[in-house]
């Protein structure tokens, strides 16, 4: 699988059976739709960081990206029949039932959206703009960040407009671009999160804006966060010691990032050892975070 994304190709060693057991798992109707979505979604770029020795971010994701387009294309026919009959029309319902359908749906949009299939763009486009509840929307805002489609700009700018007296959308406004995949030709997603910073409606001293904006990028977008060119090591380091001085226990929180840095290859280790000296270094300097930069070196 590596081998294969490493020469720009979607891997080839997916078995059939493999595929099979996918395809019977989204036909079973006996089965409710929420497992269904469980059983059907790849496991998190986090998760499987965990089962390795070593972590190599940057082989991670374009390893599991790869496998998804090619579960999208596989099963293209499955995924859309699935997205046609899974609607769940009529007044928003959080219970289990509608919950499980729009899960699954949401998973065979996300599927053929990153495999590119025909009819995939215009389907998350339609969702974006008609959808009746902001998981919906969400998801079809997800799948259009994270793809090639034109005019992604123009709809996020859209989208600020239109939440800028909500708070808790634009939270996740910032969460998702933080969060976001970029493609091997696109600039480094850091870059995107340093404009944000500069948003009118952004604020380093507002904790939610912090953790949506700064926490998620360095937190939980492993593969940008953790660039070889050691992007994300300068940002951390200036926005740690930029937060230590409003707000130490949130700042103390955005120092965590760093504090596996010996599960990560050696040339990442090099980096993380060095933002964490450095920030260790400077004075004054909270017990908060003083106490989780100095922890990590030590272990």
């Amino acid at each position: 699988l590596t081998d294969d994304v490493e020469n720009g190709q979607d891997p080839t060693s997916i078995d059939d059976l493999f595929i099979g057991t996918l395809r019977t798992l989204l036909r079973d109707e006996s089965l409710s739709p929420a497992f269904r979505e469980l059983a059907l979604t790849l496991p998190s770029e986090a998760f499987i960081g965990e089962q390795r020795a070593i972590v190599d971010p940057s082989a991670i994701r374009p390893a599991r990206r790869a496998l998804a387009r090619v579960i999208g294309r596989r099963l293209a026919d499955d995924w859309h029949h699935i997205y046609s009959t899974l609607g769940t029309p009529g007044e928003y319902s959080p219970a289990a039932g509608p919950a499980g359908r729009r899960a699954l749906r949401n998973l065979a949009l996300a599927y053929l959206a990153e495999a590119e299939v025909e009819g995939a763009e215009p389907m998350v486009r339609r969702q974006l703009d008609e959808a009746t509840n902001l998981t919906d929307r969400h998801a079809a805002l997800t799948a259009l960040i994270n793809s090639r489609m034109p005019g992604r700009e123009d709809t996020l700018q859209q989208l600020a407009r239109e939440w800028q007296d909500e708070p808790l959308l634009m939270y996740k406004w910032y969460q998702l671009q933080a969060m976001a995949m970029a493609h091997p030709d696109e600039p480094p997603v850091v870059e995107r999160v340093r404009r944000l910073l500069q948003h009118p409606g952004f604020s380093l001293t507002n904790p939610n804006n912090v953790f949506a904006l700064i926490r998620s990028f360095c937190l939980s977008n492993e593969a940008e966060f953790h660039r070889r060119d050691g992007s994300g090591y300068r940002f951390w380091t200036e926005q740690v010691l930029a937060l230590d001085r409003i707000n130490p226990t949130v700042a103390a929180r955005v120092a965590r990032a760093l504090e596996r840095w010996r599960k990560y290859t050696p040339d990442r280790q090099a980096g993380m050892r060095r933002a964490l000296e450095q920030v260790a270094t400077c004075r004054p300097l909270s017990r908060d975070v003083r106490e989780i930069v100095t922890k990590s070196l030590e272990q």
